[in-house]
């Protein structure tokens, strides 16, 4: 038997993927609804059974061929160099080609500031 509260906290939690099914998130809203409703209901079990189904069935394992990992070192690599460059560099939260220059040349100063003292 699933435990109706951990699958209950999973739905939840899943509810928040934007990147999820729309059809399966109105099936689990549903389904927490009718939950909520009807904690003492016999057909609690069948729900949490029909969330749990939904919510695990969707993970996904991905594996990156060789070109992708290839990829991944060098920007890897890429990151590393900037962020060696720029200790106190700090990525902005909107990501502009405005926000990304002001991030820079903040940390470009308070490199020159770190290196003169």
């Amino acid at each position: 038997m699933l435990d109706t509260e951990k699958v209950v906290a999973k739905a939840n939690k899943w509810l928040e993927n934007e990147a999820n099914d729309p059809m399966d998130i109105e099936d689990v809203q549903m389904y927490l609804e009718r939950i909520a409703k009807n904690p003492d209901s016999p057909r609690v079990e069948t729900w949490v059974k029909s969330i749990h189904l939904i919510v695990k069935g969707t993970r996904l394992t991905i594996t990156l061929n060789e070109g992708q990992n290839k990829v991944v070192l060098e920007a890897v690599e890429m990151l590393n160099n900037v962020f060696t460059a720029f200790p106190d560099l700090s990525i902005p939260r909107t990501r502009t080609q405005e926000n990304f220059l002001e991030k820079v040349t903040e940390a470009m100063i308070a490199k020159i500031k770190a290196e003169s003292q």
